[in-house]
């Protein structure tokens, strides 16, 4: 019973931390491709 709760959590952790690292990687990505078609100038973002 308890090895099998540990199990569980175990496995939640793992996923959570994948999602996170997924979420992370989109966000980095898109935040890239961002600032490569868009150039940040005098506080407005202004088409490359």
């Amino acid at each position: 019973m308890k090895k099998k709760v540990l199990e569980t959590l175990t496995a939640e952790k793992l996923l959570s931390e994948l999602v996170l690292v997924k979420a992370d990687n989109v966000f980095a990505h898109s935040r890239r491709s961002m600032e490569s078609r868009y150039q940040f100038r005098n506080g407005i973002f202004k088409r490359a």
